[in-house]
């Protein structure tokens, strides 16, 4: 399906978003040579493009990210790849029409198929003829695209007797112009150092041979991102990440395939821990790994009561309400062209915006943005960001819930019903290792009126059990406590005398925002998560989590949570097991 925002998006980044607040007007060669290029090019497409009896296009907008990245991958304390690259990305978008009515928002017959297949490919050289023509034979094509769109727009509005007058809301809102240059510090690629450190953390799976599958990555980027669009806003903004990803896999004696994987994730390279405290890390990754093998198997179904702690307090809240139908996020169901499409489409809900101003969650809680902040009690955020995809500040903070109460969604310059103007939240999301916009939170923070000790949490997680007739209850808790990402185990807590069990195969059921409407406490404790919304977590959330399953992709966001949270209701139920042994036929080689 055609992207309802014309446009080609080849970014090919891996990153975390950061923003530093220090402005160069002056530049270097590079930004001056990229960013004439791209001034020169926009003001004769917005002048001459116009074809056949197509409209010129009233919008035109241009991204190109110089981009910088180090891979290293290692297995058994060997190398198998270490590539330091240089390439540009880029991203045109072409509008046609005006404010109230343009190409965008609109789903045709026989959308889905590309006409972009073949082009050029961007210098990675500063070479400002090269990179002119590129933009004039990429805006081309775009601008032929776009503009057809919006001819068959035009013909189905017709076909519904439908006047862009009687649209109740525009296609695209306005936001002010700004002209702002932010550079970031040095990034240290010292490709030598982290082979070794590649190196270290791999060798340490030697000594396991009941260990299947191991592996490092360590992935460092830097980028500097430009942006201009016709109305005249200009950025620059560095787009930074680092990240060291150390996994595994085993199985248990049934076959069951159990993962686990330590990451560390931060803007910049210089705030990894030191190689000892991540050799300590890994060894506790396997060791927990050795016991989940032997952990009882879960083979009941279960409703009630299950206490959530520390990191995984962050990961439900994150996949609860920024992912799937029910998120604080707006969008807008485009026009359609067969009513056919309108019927299949349509069953999926475009937005929460019908909520506003009803309880979504319970009245104790309250839900805020604040885009802006860099650091809390000494941690930096690495969701924070000071301007958008589309060159548009956020407020310093946005209320989404109060009391329980939705005030409004996040959005970009797509207009929808009740909220016409952009908050500046369509961000760079991470999809693959392709660079594209979403919709998305940056700094969040949760907090509640009503607080407990995570003790109090878990004799109240008992009780409740117990009043409902259970013989025992659930608590999901990470392996350890810290700003890492880390897969969580699930422990069955005896109503009698409080005694936990490791459970392995659990599946656990869609939680939403309809689960949070049932909070029965959240702790008086409050812990900073930085991580990773995926574009397509969904109820499958703790599952992932649980496997351990890779580098995420998606959208760098900071959690300001409690760390703790008890809910009234989860489902879960035991995972079916493999119908023929997967087991390996010979022992590993390693260890022996």
């Amino acid at each position: 399906m055609k992207n309802y925002i014309i446009s080609i998006i080849a970014l090919q980044i891996i990153s975390v978003f950061s923003l530093y607040a220090y402005e160069n007007d002056a530049g270097d060669s590079t930004e001056i040579t990229i960013v004439k290029a791209m001034r020169d090019e926009l003001q004769r497409n917005m002048l001459n493009l116009e074809y056949q009896d197509y409209k010129q296009p009233f919008f035109i907008s241009y991204s190109i990210a110089d981009t910088r990245s180090l891979f290293i991958n290692a297995t058994l304390g060997a190398i198998t790849t270490s590539n330091l690259t240089h390439n540009r990305g880029w991203i045109i978008r072409v509008m046609i029409g005006d404010y109230q009515l343009t190409d965008e928002n609109f789903q045709d017959v026989g959308d889905g198929g590309s006409n972009y297949n073949q082009y050029l490919d961007l210098p990675i050289d500063n070479d400002y003829y090269g990179i002119r023509r590129f933009l004039w034979e990429s805006t081309d094509r775009v601008y032929k695209s776009a503009a057809q769109t919006y001819k068959n727009k035009i013909t189905t509005l017709r076909e519904k007797n439908i006047t862009p007058e009687d649209l109740p809301f525009a296609d695209f809102s306005r936001a002010p112009k700004i002209k702002k240059y932010i550079t970031g510090p040095e990034f240290n690629f010292n490709k030598t150092k982290y082979e070794n450190i590649a190196r270290e953390l791999s060798s340490l799976f030697k000594s396991y041979p009941e260990i299947i599958y191991s592996d490092v990555s360590i992935i460092l980027l830097h980028s500097d991102a430009y942006f201009i669009n016709s109305e005249g806003t200009e950025i620059k903004l560095p787009l930074t990440s680092s990240t060291i990803a150390v996994s595994a896999q085993t199985m248990g004696d049934d076959s069951e395939t159990l993962a686990d994987q330590v990451l560390y994730y931060y803007r910049n390279p210089a705030d990894f821990p030191d190689l000892d405290s991540m050799k300590e890390d890994v060894e506790n990754m396997l060791n927990n790994l050795s016991v989940l093998r032997h952990a009882k198997v879960f083979d009941d179904t279960y409703s009630g009561p299950v206490l959530i702690t520390d990191q995984a307090v962050a990961q439900l809240l994150a996949g609860s309400l920024f992912t799937g139908a029910g998120s604080l996020i707006a969008h807008r169901e485009p026009l359609y062209s067969n009513p056919q499409m309108a019927m299949y489409y349509g069953q999926q809900s475009f937005s929460n915006e019908s909520k506003i101003g009803k309880k979504i969650l319970s009245k104790y809680i309250s839900v805020k943005s604040l885009p802006k902040l860099n650091n809390f009690n000494g941690i930096d955020l690495t969701g924070s960001f000071e301007i958008d995809a589309e060159g548009v500040v956020p407020p310093e903070e946005l209320v989404l819930v109060e009391n329980g109460i939705l005030k409004t969604l996040l959005n970009g310059r797509t207009p929808t019903k009740n909220i016409k103007k952009s908050n500046g939240h369509n961000r760079y999301a991470i999809i693959g290792n392709i660079i594209t916009k979403q919709i998305g939170p940056g700094v969040i923070r949760i907090s509640s009126t009503d607080v407990k000790s995570k003790d109090e949490l878990k004799i109240e997680l008992i009780n409740k059990a117990r009043e409902e007739g259970l013989d025992y209850a659930i608590i999901i808790r990470p392996i350890s406590r810290g700003i890492n990402y880390r897969p969580v185990n699930i422990y069955k807590v005896s109503v009698d005398d409080g005694s936990e069990e490791l459970l392995r195969s659990v599946n656990l059921k869609s939680i939403t925002t309809n689960s949070l409407k049932r909070i029965l406490g959240l702790s008086n404790n409050t812990i900073v998560y930085n991580t990773i919304i995926p574009e397509d977590v969904g109820s499958g959330l703790f599952n992932s989590l649980k496997s351990g399953s890779g580098i995420a992709n998606g959208l760098p966001v900071s959690l300001i949570v409690p760390d703790a949270i008890l809910l009234e209701e989860i489902e879960m139920e035991g995972i079916s097991k493999p119908l023929s042994n997967n087991l390996p036929i010979v022992d590993n080689p390693v260890g022996k």
